[in-house]
């Protein structure tokens, strides 16, 4: 599976690379020019109950779902390609881009969201 950049190639600059995240239901892909893809990891978030701070995403919180952990919420973000809970979904894009350890002064990131979107889809 290939991303293309198209007309963003004439944007890329020398100090910067560009960067594509496909938020699907299933799975969220990270790709990282010249390296392809760097994540690909099931779009889901375990938090705790009471702190509400991320536990686990991604494999790790996937195997949580069933096994009957006490205090431990598991969401998936995305529900029917739409942006279900918004601030799981900033919580997994944020450790999936920190979890590729890209180390750049400049990124630009492209976010493939579906032509029909909701406003919530599009402020996040």
């Amino acid at each position: 599976m290939a991303f293309s950049i198209g007309k963003q190639e004439k944007a890329k600059n020398t100090t910067g690379k560009n960067i594509g995240i496909d938020l699907g239901t299933a799975n969220i892909l990270v790709y990282v020019e010249g390296e392809g893809i760097v994540t690909n990891e099931p779009s889901v978030v375990a938090f705790d109950y009471e702190t509400n701070e991320v536990l686990a995403t991604g494999q790790m919180a996937a195997d949580m779902i069933g096994k009957g952990h006490h205090g431990i919420k598991i969401v998936s973000p995305l529900n029917q390609g739409v942006i279900s809970d918004i601030e799981a979904t900033k919580k997994l894009i944020e450790i999936s881009l920190h979890l590729t350890n890209l180390r750049f002064k400049r990124v630009n990131i492209i976010q493939i969201i579906p032509l029909l979107r909701n406003m919530i889809t599009v402020y996040s």
